[in-house]
Parts: C-alpha cells; sequence; structure tokens
C-alpha cells in the first residue's frame, strides 16, 4: 500500500502538491523547505508542527502541536503525538507518544507503540513491540 500511494503522490500535479503545503502553512504548520516535503492526502498535521526537508507524510498518518518531524523522514500510517522530535526516522504503522526524542536512523516497524517521554538513539529498530514511558535505549539496538 506504501508503495501504491507514494506512486499517487509522485503522479499528483505540482500545483495540486503545492496547494496541500500552502494549506498546511496557512493553519500554521511551519515547513521551512517546502519544495522537498510531500504530503499525502489523508494526513493530518497539527498547526504548531514543523516539517523539515525531505519528510514524506503518507497514509492515515497524524502529527500533532509541537512535533519537529525530519529531516529525512518517512512515517505512513503513523501517529506521533505531541512534542516529539523526529531526526531520520522510518516509521509505518506505529504509535509514537508525546515528548519523544527518536533519531538519527531509526525504523518502528508495524506493531509498534512507543510511550511517552522516550528516547531512542542512532541506529535503533523497534519492530512488533511496546516500550514503555521513559525508556531510554541508547543506540544500535533492536
Amino acid at each position: 500500500m506504501k508503495k501504491q500511494q507514494l506512486q499517487a503522490l509522485c503522479e499528483t500535479p505540482a500545483s495540486k502538491r503545492n496547494e496541500q503545503i500552502a494549506r498546511r502553512l496557512e493553519n500554521g504548520v511551519l515547513i521551512p523547505f517546502p519544495e522537498t516535503v510531500f504530503i499525502g492526502e489523508d494526513v493530518r498535521v497539527v498547526p504548531g508542527a514543523i516539517l523539515l526537508a525531505n519528510t514524506i507524510l503518507l497514509g492515515e498518518t497524524r502529527v500533532d502541536a509541537g512535533c519537529v518531524i525530519g529531516p529525512n523522514t518517512t512515517l505512513f500510517n503513523a501517529a506521533v503525538g505531541e512534542n516529539t522530535v523526529l531526526n531520520n526516522v522510518e516509521g509505518e504503522d506505529c504509535v509514537i507518544g508525546k515528548d519523544c526524542d527518536i533519531g538519527p536512523f531509526v525504523h518502528i516497524r508495524p506493531n509498534s507503540r512507543i510511550s511517552d517521554n522516550v528516547h531512542l538513539g542512532n541506529f535503533v529498530e523497534v519492530k512488533n513491540s511496546s516500550i514503555d514511558c521513559g525508556t531510554k535505549v541508547s543506540h544500535l539496538t533492536y
């Protein structure tokens, strides 16, 4: 499904993609490099979020206020809680709590749930798991 949505996004005329970005900018989402950000039609981004360069949001993704997403982050059917920072993260079919600090180079696979106040460091991969509140996973962990 992700590949189909990405292909559909690529086939969307630039004017429509620019319109989606402009609508979010008008609603209070900060996008400093809008020419590098791609947002699917079903994505919800709450005002106050920041989308950095090379961010791709697809599926039924939701990003709450105060989040900093990117650079180089791809989310598909992900829910991201308030004030979470994702730096160079790939997340698919997952839930990420509020006040988390994740990345760089983190992969959150399907059926994973990251609770509030979690830190996932460099090169961490989570699959079919729940990470409890306040947990710190430093680096190089599967």
